[in-house]
């Protein structure tokens, strides 16, 4: 299912949003992408009437000025950048440069990971257990986590789909043992579903944001920085404590479905404050 078209778009006749919609669902984009470009699209018609060089360029303005991210300018940006391109518009405005950050901040520790697990035991949520140990065990990303099946355990392995690519991720052994004896008495084939259950034909999977939603409740009611909890901080975990461990970067890649071993480097990088604190030991003379 597509995503859905904001109910308050402004109406300006000079912006064929619906036609750019189905022209996104044509390209089968994923819906969080359509999503975010229906949002960006919706901001921008609060403000302008039509979709110019010189509109688009204010907008950025507006965004610099307001305090937004880099990474929040250039989305949108790029969104604008996209419907003038499908429209036949004369707008390419640049996105921000930022300088690339090799290391990685806010990332959950194994310690944290272990303080959830304990919390999601003690009070008997083992949906919720289980789902933190798979995070932490597979470094799969959240749009995978929400397709993963009881095969999977069984399996050992499941083909995932996720973002027009399709990747084998496994499942290791330690992960198989602590959860097994758990989903034996879950009815349905979903590993993850919402708190009525799942449903008896096995539909109704948990939701990507359902699954944010969760974490934040879980470090909130276990001392855990809602800041370092959240899906893609588990998969981070994953890269950095697999590269200390075992230390095969291609191994990892491919684990982590990179299609660049570059792209998985950054595991490789310390934080900053691990960068300041070696800097600091370094520079005495």
């Amino acid at each position: 299912m597509g995503a859905k078209m904001p109910r308050d778009m402004p109406d300006r006749p000079k912006v064929d949003v619906w036609g750019w919609y189905d022209h996104l669902l044509d390209k089968e984009l994923s819906r969080n992408t359509i999503a975010n470009y229906m949002t960006t699209m919706r901001w921008f018609l609060h403000d302008y009437d039509e979709v110019t060089k010189e509109n688009v360029m204010d907008y950025k303005r507006k965004l610099i000025e307001g305090g937004k991210a880099v990474k929040t300018v250039n989305n949108r940006i790029i969104a604008m950048n996209q419907y003038a391109l499908w429209a036949g518009i004369p707008c390419s405005v640049k996105t921000i440069k930022q300088q690339k950050t090799y290391s990685l901040e806010n990332v959950i520790t194994v310690e944290q990971k272990d303080r959830l697990l304990d919390g999601l035991m003690a009070d008997g949520n083992m949906q919720g257990w289980a789902m933190v140990a798979t995070l932490a065990s597979t470094g799969v990303r959240v749009g995978e986590l929400v397709q993963l099946k009881k095969p999977f355990l069984r399996n050992g392995w499941q083909l995932i789909t996720n973002k027009g690519k399709t990747r084998k991720v496994y499942a290791p052994k330690a992960l198989v043992a602590s959860v097994t004896s758990y989903y034996a008495d879950v009815s349905g084939d979903w590993m993850f579903f919402p708190e009525r259950g799942p449903s008896s034909d096995g539909s109704g999977p948990l939701t990507r944001e359902a699954v944010g939603g969760r974490l934040r409740t879980y470090a909130r009611r276990y001392g855990v920085p809602v800041k370092v909890c959240h899906p893609h901080s588990f998969r981070h975990m994953f890269g950095q404590e697999f590269m200390r461990r075992n230390g095969n970067i291609t191994l990892l890649a491919d684990l982590m479905g990179h299609s660049s071993v570059a792209t998985t480097q950054i595991y490789t990088r310390m934080s900053e404050e691990e960068q300041m604190r070696q800097l600091d030991e370094a520079v005495t003379w």
